[in-house]
């Protein structure tokens, strides 16, 4: 889970950073208030990606039976989600965000803190 966490942050092991973000990880993971959070939002990352998939392989239709379906702004509304959700890990880990899935820009690198 740790890994999964600095993945979903951005960091990955060729970066000078990740041996001490990495214990920073498992130091907040040891709080079982804070791992229960951070379980709690890998897992609505998860399901945000899956349902951005979904949306991208349904996206080729417009209508379903009488309903005209806007899959461009549920997939916006994903992306805002899935933001919201990494800036609290972020916030949580207090590390800053390197890359992001859901911002348009590609690199961050901040964090909210408190």
């Amino acid at each position: 889970m740790n890994e999964t966490i600095l993945m979903r942050l951005g960091w990955f092991t060729h970066h000078d950073e990740y041996a001490s973000y990495l214990t920073t990880v498992e130091t907040v993971m040891s709080e079982p208030t804070y791992a229960n959070r951070v379980t709690q939002i890998v897992n609505q990352l998860n399901d945000i990606d899956n349902m951005i998939s979904d949306s991208r392989q349904n996206s080729m239709a417009d209508m379903v039976g009488d309903i005209r379906v806007n899959y461009s702004q549920h997939i916006r509304n994903l992306h805002l989600d899935g933001n919201k959700l990494e800036d609290e890990l972020s916030d949580i880990m207090q590390l800053p965000i390197r890359y992001s899935r859901y911002r348009q820009r590609r690199s961050v690198s901040r964090f909210l803190g408190s």
